[in-house]
């Protein structure tokens, strides 16, 4: 089981991937929409939207991390819900966010099923492409 301290650092490893991802794509045009920066609870759908309603689950990979694992039962909550199009990996360093192409979503499925405190997904970190630009991001 993990600690309440590891429970914190992973939690705060995801909203400042989810923060720097939002304010990058504001800086650049861009206007993300329906997501949540502070909550009692994790929101239930996609942390935000590009477009006409293309919904964006973003993962924060803490750096040197060498695995992007999605819970499988926020997957299959997600899927059933049918709202969410692209999971948006993020590497998190001490400095930088580094925002890697979006996977769609329906893939994840195929990712190997693995068990920790509860089951999960994951690919290797180096099967992921960085994503050259942000306007590259599918908006419609």
């Amino acid at each position: 089981m993990g600690s309440d301290q590891a429970n914190f650092d992973k939690d705060f490893i995801g909203v400042l991937g989810e923060i720097a991802i939002l304010d990058a794509m504001e800086r650049a045009g861009m206007q993300p929409e329906g997501y949540t920066l502070l909550a009692d609870r994790p929101p239930d759908g996609p942390d935000f939207f590009l477009g006409f309603a293309i919904g964006f689950d973003a993962k924060s990979i803490p750096d040197g991390q060498s695995y992007l694992c999605v819970n499988e039962m926020q997957r299959q909550r997600l899927d059933a819900q049918n709202r969410t199009a692209y999971i948006l990996p993020i590497i998190v360093a001490k400095d930088t966010a580094s925002v890697y192409a979006p996977i769609p979503f329906r893939q994840v499925a195929d990712w190997e099923l693995r068990q920790g405190r509860s089951q999960y997904r994951s690919i290797p970190v180096s099967l992921l492409h960085p994503l050259a630009r942000l306007e590259d991001l599918p908006q419609w």
